[in-house]
């Protein structure tokens, strides 16, 4: 009967050390579970906190929209290609496909290789060199030219 008990605890246990024992499986455990500030997380147990310190600038750049713009039914952003955002050289920013873009903020966004890419009242925008902003669709002076513009980022 102890003989049993004893192993069962200890099969599954050695099963467990050589599944982490595989390099690929060995590297996640010691990247991503064991890497982590136990104690800056448990003192940081707010969701906003979290996603800010697991998506970083870009997460922020989202919220920042959100509060610019709202969340209107109204609201639909166009979001410029991640080849775009490299090439205005806008460091450590990336631009999430529309329903990750949607599930941070709220607000609805198309790319612009979309069929609905004509219905967006709101673009994202290069402003500057390292610097991006949002625009009413109705103040961009050629809005067709914009939408060739991003298309000709599109891989």
């Amino acid at each position: 009967m102890v003989y049993t008990k004893i192993n069962l605890i200890l099969w599954p246990v050695l099963i467990i050390v050589l599944y982490f024992t595989i390099p690929f499986y060995n590297t996640w455990l010691f990247g991503k579970v064991l890497n982590n500030n136990f104690i800056y997380e448990c003192s940081n147990m707010d969701l906003e906190a979290r996603n800010i310190e697991r998506f970083g600038y870009s997460y922020t750049v989202y919220k920042d929209i959100e509060k610019t713009l709202g969340k209107g039914n109204n609201v639909k952003l166009l979001l410029p290609p991640n080849s775009y955002v490299q090439t205005k050289k806008i460091p450590d920013f990336i631009i999430p496909e529309p329903a990750v873009f949607y599930y941070f903020t709220g607000i609805k966004a198309v790319w612009p290789n979309s069929p609905d890419a004509a219905s967006a009242n709101w673009v994202f925008l290069a402003a500057g060199p390292g610097k991006m902003a949002v625009k009413k669709m109705a103040l961009v002076h050629n809005p067709d030219s914009l939408l060739a513009d991003y298309k000709k980022y599109i891989k």
